[in-house]
């Protein structure tokens, strides 16, 4: 894994395939943005978002030739943390992906077409057992509400990722779900249940939700200036409209 040995400038890209920006909030999107950010080392300078599109996420980062090693020294830690699992960024951009649907994700050289990092949405099998129980979130709109009780528990939809995924909840939570029933997004925290299958995918089999939060609409600007405020990466365009070209 390495740039051209001329040491220049360096232009990477970061992908990731299976679902649209546009198909995600803007807090979403901003959370992949902090993780690339977090993946590039968190660079203070040097580092700047060029480009953003629609389609599957793509962006495009340009780096100043100073910091060109220090970038591939932190994707280097990144790759090499895919077998040992202790990656928090990786790890959330693992449970982010099979959240929203996401089938992979990709960072590499643009001039060499050469990759540099490549995320799977599923955990390593060498490091996981077949069944897994964390805490977890789920994104969307709430697409249908039980009206019976299912043991002590009710039983409901939210559309997240393409799909209607079932979830259950405590009669005292029934109130503020039915409110944002088909409204607007928004995510559900509690305790998830993962099955891997014997190829080494993951399904989500349960869901108890635990709190409801109520997600506020952003603007690219906000979500710039709390990356810079982490000590991340800049953005080259000062019109943050240009961004929102292909994407909203």
């Amino acid at each position: 894994m390495c740039f051209e040995a001329d040491h220049g400038d360096a232009e990477i890209g970061f992908k990731i395939d299976g679902f649209k920006l546009s198909g995600v909030s803007l807090k979403r999107a901003e959370e992949y943005l902090k993780l690339l950010n977090q993946l590039l080392g968190k660079q203070k300078s040097g580092v700047a978002l060029r480009e953003l599109r629609d389609g599957s996420l793509v962006a495009a980062v340009h780096i100043e030739s100073a910091y060109v090693p220090s970038v591939l020294v932190s994707l280097q830690e990144a790759d090499e943390s895919l077998e040992r699992g202790d990656n928090p960024a990786v790890r959330t951009l693992m449970r982010y992906m099979r959240q929203d649907g996401g089938t992979g994700a990709k960072i590499w050289d643009i001039k060499t077409q050469r990759p540099l990092l490549v995320i799977e949405p599923q955990i390593s099998e060498q490091k996981t057992s077949q069944s897994l129980a964390q805490d977890d979130s789920l994104r969307g709109r709430i697409t249908a509400l039980s009206l019976a009780k299912n043991g002590r528990k009710y039983t409901g939809t939210i559309q997240s990722g393409g799909e209607n995924i079932f979830f259950s909840y405590k009669e005292d939570l029934a109130s503020t779900l039915k409110e944002q029933l088909w409204g607007n997004k928004i995510e559900l925290q509690g305790a998830a249940r993962w099955q891997r299958s014997v190829l080494g995918s993951w399904k989500l089999t349960g869901f108890d939700v635990h709190s409801v939060k109520i997600l506020k609409k952003q603007t690219f600007k906000e979500i710039r200036q709390k990356i810079k405020d982490e000590g991340g990466f800049g953005f080259e365009e000062a019109d943050m409209s240009a961004f929102l070209k292909d994407v909203r």
